[in-house]
């Protein structure tokens, strides 16, 4: 089974191959205000490894990550500055067991209502895998209204499954994504979704009894993400296997789980990128019904050897030709092998990618990378676009935009053999930041840096009639007449498109 379970687990132990080249691992443009120099780590005791596999924003801005804390599922929940939020479970997380013989989340979602989903993996004994979603009241305590006793799992009469995503439908209904392994000696393995009543029951009127199961090519088939479109439609993105090779998957159903003829070829879509495998591990839906899937693409036959790989999707499962070439990005930034876990979009349209790049031979550290809307590679983020950040053999794994523009990335920190941290870290590369002011007439002229194309002044909070410099658009803006009343004393901001807002700057005259 081939999902973003089983891309959480290796990728912070093995997902670190031989390397090509020389670059120096740095900080990148870390937000300072976040944790200690722009990062957290966070231990579930001594001698327990953890590591967190997804992270979101809540609308008050503290910072809920899901992920795995020994043999059990576990969240932690930060406040806006990256401490503990002590109002959250036990100081600000919290542990389940399941049945107590393994259990992890690799996704978490967040009712309208405050409460809180996740879905994982969970074994009923040693070797039978099942679907494991529970719901949390706001403070971390298991919401009794769910499942039983706050819990639901969910068997595919197979040794294995797991959830690698989850999706709430706008009726408050739950879609869960991920891979069932075939019975013993049947070998193979399918994209497997499930759907539950606000309840945590079964939704029977989904698939059978709830239930589907979707196989490609007879190989191994796993999905990575699950899309719920605003016509209720689903879409799982994934991995496949043809002819030995593993190729980037994505299927639509229709809201009671039967094939979308309308999308790709019968409702399925395949792709080996450039023509050597491609797997995805996560996917969004972008305002204008366009998908982004996000993984790898494979520059050589072998099983190493590969680069960030990010495809687009029209409404149809079409390629959009306008994206990359043909549809298609494949990022090797310096030579290393990378693999992009998960992806974000800002509000300026811009994406960014998250995940493990390699180092030295069983070493990793978390790569971001950022792309223009096009697809084509920012260079005004980190260097050259990208960002490697070294927090000692570790991966990233999820990645959440804040309202301010400020992209928090979650994973783990391995400390030694047997203790592995949950690891977050925040970037403010896109704020921008005012270095001067002037008055000419009626004008007001600001130079910085950071300006995006959209970007606003305010004044003492509000907003005024703002152009980008012809000659130079990022470093300079004019207020058209926000010159006119300004007085010395009064407090200056520029505010992005991506939500980005830059400090106050007090105009000296």
């Amino acid at each position: 089974m081939k999902s973003k379970v089983i891309v959480s687990i290796f990728a912070l132990s093995l997902l670190c191959f031989p390397i090509h080249g020389q670059q120096q691992i740095g900080s990148g443009p870390l937000d300072l205000s976040f944790g200690s120099g722009g990062r957290v780590n966070t231990s579930f005791g001594v001698g327990i490894p953890g590591y967190a596999s997804a992270v979101i924003i809540q609308p008050d801005g503290k910072i809920l990550t899901a992920g795995v804390a020994g043999i059990s599922s576990a969240l932690a929940r930060y406040n806006v500055d990256g401490s503990l939020d002590s109002s959250f479970g036990s100081d600000g997380r919290v542990t389940n067991r399941f049945f107590g013989y393994g259990a992890g989340a690799s996704s978490v979602l967040l009712q309208p209502d405050g409460k809180i989903v996740t879905g994982g993996y969970a074994y009923l004994d040693g070797s039978t895998g099942v679907f494991a979603l529970a719901r949390y009241n706001s403070d971390g305590s298991p919401d009794s209204s769910f499942g039983v006793e706050g819990r639901a799992n969910t068997g595919f009469g197979s040794r294995g499954a797991g959830v690698s995503s989850l999706g709430l439908l706008p009726d408050g209904k739950i879609v869960a994504a991920g891979g069932r392994s075939g019975d013993y000696g049947s070998g193979g393995s399918d994209f497997a979704l499930a759907r539950y009543n606000k309840d945590g029951s079964l939704d029977t009127s989904f698939g059978i009894e709830g239930k589907l199961t979707t196989d490609f090519f007879g190989g191994q088939d796993g999905a990575g993400a699950v899309i719920i479109q605003p016509d209720g439609k689903i879409v799982a993105i994934g991995s496949a296997t043809l002819e030995s090779k593993p190729v980037l998957a994505a299927v639509r159903y229709n809201a009671n789980g039967s094939l979308d003829s309308r999308f790709g070829s019968n409702g399925k879509f395949t792709s080996d990128f450039l023509g050597r495998g491609a797997e995805a591990s996560a996917g969004i839906l972008q305002p204008d019904g366009k998908m982004l899937l996000a993984g790898i693409s494979r520059t050589q036959a072998a099983i190493y050897n590969y680069d960030f790989g990010l495809m687009r999707l029209n409404p149809d499962g079409g390629l959009d030709s306008t994206f990359g070439d043909g549809g298609k990005v494949s990022i090797d930034f310096f030579g290393y092998d990378d693999w992009a876990i998960s992806v974000a979009l800002q509000r300026n349209g811009k994406i960014v990618l998250c995940g493990v790049v390699s180092v030295e031979m069983f070493r990793g550290n978390f790569r971001i990378a950022r792309l223009n809307n096009n697809g084509t590679v920012d260079a005004s983020f980190g260097d050259a676009g990208s960002v490697i950040l070294d927090f000692s053999n570790s991966g990233a794994q999820g990645i959440a935009i804040q309202a301010d523009g400020k992209i928090v990335v979650a994973g783990g920190k391995k400390l030694d053999v047997t203790d592995i941290d949950f690891a977050l870290a925040r970037f403010d590369s896109s704020r921008p930041l005012i270095e001067s002011a002037s008055v000419s007439g009626k004008r007001l002229i600001i130079s910085g840096t950071g300006f995006e194309e959209d970007a606003k002044i305010l004044v003492n909070d509000k907003e005024q009639k703002t152009i980008n410099n012809r000659q130079n658009p990022a470093t300079g803006l004019v207020g058209k007449k926000a010159g006119k009343k300004l007085r010395v004393g009064d407090k200056i901001r520029v505010f992005n498109s991506d939500g980005a807002l830059s400090p106050e700057f007090t105009f000296s005259g």
